[in-house]
């Protein structure tokens, strides 16, 4: 019998610090968002005392102190490398994976395999990652992916960390006991609606008319009450899908007001943007630059964006320029900034990109350097080789980030040592 397995790592910012600072495991810890504003992670303690998600650090610092709270500053690096070790590990147990997120995948699983039950499977992927990674997870197996949604909120709560929901009876009463807008696809706007009805649980979902469904939560609603059902409308994807755009912004610690600062915060954000595109095997045929005001200001703020049309390219060489064309478009004096982003738009495989006619070579030439400095990078660390940046930053646009950990795993300066 084949069936999806959800595999979720448990609180998986704060299992990642955990990772390197074990002393910290029952002890309540928080990760902060990008500028350190607001709570993205809690561990189970820090839940326990009723710390919602999303809530600014500045409401809650009283908590923080008085219940001795530890708080990190959000590592993208260091959570970026564990989950691929994560996904890796996976792997090993399924030909047919998706990588739905940082910290989630869906896996294909077989109840024949090696003459064990999915349960037993199931078992067997959480104890291999949890040894081959240190990040311990939860996992829901049924039939659908959306089933196997429901499962994994009850494997959260087990005291096994595995739950199997391919019974058909058991399926009913989970259901009965999911409230229908904890369910995977339905919000806030949706649940009223079918609460208007009488609708509110899982199983009262799945036993609705289908005409029904299509009314009040058209075709995408009809086919999570298919998959509640049992019948597979969702397929793995296996291929990640290829992404129309690339974005990268950020807001700043402080106000930014002349625009050579902005320049510097563009040109960042330009390379970072164009690394990934490369990475993808894409390029950009448009490009937009915005920079915004404190919008939580009421009087006296500004915010403005422009696009350029380019030919298509993956150089970052080629892209600083037209980025800086746009900032002098749009920047105003007398302004504080707090926030700039840089867009690649039009993104097509390099594959189906056509010949330039008048300067091929130099392009060609281009993106030998843009491979040999990706790979400098990727060896010696981010921004190792940075384009046109001063070796000290500017503090205002750069991110608070007063409680980063190490990127132990990236970055070889980083690497615990061991005292014999």
């Amino acid at each position: 019998m084949n069936a999806v397995a959800l595999i979720d790592c448990n609180n998986f910012y704060v299992s990642c610090e955990r990772l390197f600072q074990p002393d910290l495991n029952g002890r309540p810890v928080i990760v902060l968002s990008n500028n350190d504003g607001c709570v993205v992670a809690r561990s189970q303690e820090v839940k326990n005392l009723g710390i919602q998600m999303g809530v600014p650090v500045f409401q809650i610092r009283q908590q923080i102190e008085e219940n001795h709270i530890v708080v990190f500053s959000s590592n993208y690096t260091l959570y970026g490398d564990i989950s691929s070790r994560v996904h890796n590990a996976i792997s090993h147990f399924s030909d047919k994976i998706e990588n739905y997120s940082i910290d989630e995948a869906f896996a294909e699983i077989e109840s024949n395999r090696y003459s064990r039950s999915l349960m037993e499977s199931g078992i067997e992927i959480r104890q291999s990652v949890k040894k081959w990674t240190g990040i311990p997870t939860s996992v829901g197996i049924a039939p659908t992916k959306t089933l196997a949604k429901v499962a994994g909120s009850v494997a959260k709560k087990s005291s096994i960390g595995v739950f199997d929901l391919t019974d058909r009876q058991l399926q009913c009463d989970v259901l009965e006991a999911t409230d229908v807008v904890d369910l995977w696809g339905i919000n806030k706007r949706s649940a009223v609606k079918l609460q208007a009805l009488g609708i509110y649980n899982a199983r009262q979902l799945r036993d609705i008319n289908l005409r029904t469904t299509r009314k009040v939560l058209t075709v995408v609603g009809a086919r999570l009450v298919e998959e509640l059902r049992g019948k597979r409308c969702l397929s793995l994807e296996l291929i990640e899908p290829k992404k129309k755009n690339i974005c990268c912004s950020r807001s700043f610690s402080g106000e930014v007001k002349t625009i050579s600062e902005l320049a510097d915060s563009v040109i960042q954000f330009v390379s970072t943007a164009a690394e990934k595109m490369r990475k993808q095997h894409l390029t950009a045929s448009a490009v937009s630059v915005f920079i915004e005001t404190n919008r939580f200001k009421e009087k006296g703020q500004y915010a403005n964006s422009a696009s350029l049309k380019i030919q298509p390219t993956d150089s970052t060489l080629e892209l600083i320029p037209c980025v800086l064309r746009i900032l002098d478009r749009i920047y105003k004096p007398g302004y504080g900034y707090r926030k700039s982003g840089v867009l690649l738009l039009g993104l097509t495989p390099v594959e189906g990109e056509t010949k330039r006619l008048y300067d091929d070579d130099d392009y060609q030439a281009d993106r030998k350097l843009m491979a040999a400095i990706d790979n400098l990078n990727a060896k010696h660390g981010r921004n190792t080789i940075r384009f046109g940046l001063p070796a000290k930053r500017s503090v205002r646009w750069n991110m608070n980030r007063n409680f980063l950990s190490h990127t132990y795993t990236t970055s070889i300066a980083d690497v615990l040592r061991v005292r014999m």
